[in-house]
């Protein structure tokens, strides 16, 4: 009798001090705010004029994932991007539904998505449109981060990793993309045609320093490096071929990438010109996360938590 008292005393005590460790942990994991996966992306936004002489209209969208806190109710109600001062008032919001998105610059619901639960937390997406109107070639400009407004009146601060803008115009060069393609296993390849004689000046990107570890790519069996003064002829070909190895680690399953590396080179003219390479777009599991663990470690390594 006293035997089975001491083990039913020890098994609640032991239920006890599981629950409080387990209501411990779940307190210890809570968000004071959103949290939005990091994006290193590289976009390219198309200048000129029309031919009534208007500056030319192009969108950039932006798919933002985030997750916050259940017990956190606001309603995110638009995002600016403060370091960028050309897109002052020229955002428009949305959140991402199973099968709607709703702007909050219309007439439209502004009730927030349910989003996803995944643990404590609720996950969304929302898609940012950006509206550019610009004459004339700009940047690289830099975003690292945005000032999200809520519609309680609210608005913070968030981080967001390094998205990249950069204006160009569209001149006809001598070097055409013939096809391109990528693979599970992070390769990448393309190929080009040359249709008169160039030199080679290099190729780079914004984002291919941070990446230069991790990103193996030549060009004709050419290191980046040995590019410089090569040339080609008419009638010639270029095939690019690179490999994204990210590793393993939760940083990497939620954070998006999007890298695209452009090609300078020279025409006999003297003229400069670029082309594009590649877009090396990768994104894992930041738009579909399941695993709420997961979720906490990689908050951990944000220092969110």
């Amino acid at each position: 009798m006293q035997t089975n008292r001491r083990i039913f005393i020890t098994g609640l005590i032991l239920m006890i001090m599981t629950s409080l460790a387990a209501i411990i942990f779940w307190w210890s994991v809570k968000l004071d705010g959103p949290v939005f996966f990091e994006q290193y992306r590289e976009r390219t936004v198309m200048v000129g004029t029309t031919s009534e002489g208007y500056p030319l209209y192009h969108q950039v969208t932006l798919h933002m994932p985030f997750v916050t806190d259940q017990s956190d109710r606001r309603i995110v109600e638009r995002i600016e991007f403060p370091e960028v001062l050309r897109l002052d008032g020229m955002t428009r919001t949305y959140y991402e539904t199973e099968a709607t998105a709703f702007s909050f610059n219309s007439a439209q619901s502004q009730s927030q998505g349910s989003g996803k639960t995944i643990g404590r937390y609720s996950f969304n997406i929302l898609t940012v449109s950006l509206d550019f109107l610009e004459k004339l070639p700009f940047g690289p400009e830099k975003i690292t981060c945005a000032e999200v407004y809520y519609s309680n009146g609210e608005s913070e601060t968030v981080a967001l990793g390094e998205i990249w803008l950069t204006g160009s115009t569209y001149e006809p060069g001598a070097i055409e993309h013939k096809s391109s393609s990528g693979s599970s296993d992070g390769t990448y390849e393309a190929r080009f045609s040359v249709t008169a004689p160039v030199e080679l000046i290099e190729a780079g990107s914004p984002l291919l320093d941070r990446y230069k570890e991790s990103l193996v790519m030549d060009v004709n069996g050419m290191a980046l490096s040995e590019l410089r003064g090569k040339k080609l002829e008419a009638g010639d070909s270029l095939q690019i071929t690179a490999t994204l190895e990210t590793g393993e680690g939760f940083a990497r399953n939620y954070t998006l990438l999007e890298i695209t590396p452009e090609l300078s080179y020279k025409t006999e003219d003297g003229r400069l010109h670029s082309q594009r390479l590649l877009s090396i777009i990768e994104h894992f599991h930041a738009y579909d996360p399941e695993q709420f663990l997961d979720l906490v470690q990689y908050l951990k390594g944000r220092g969110a938590i």
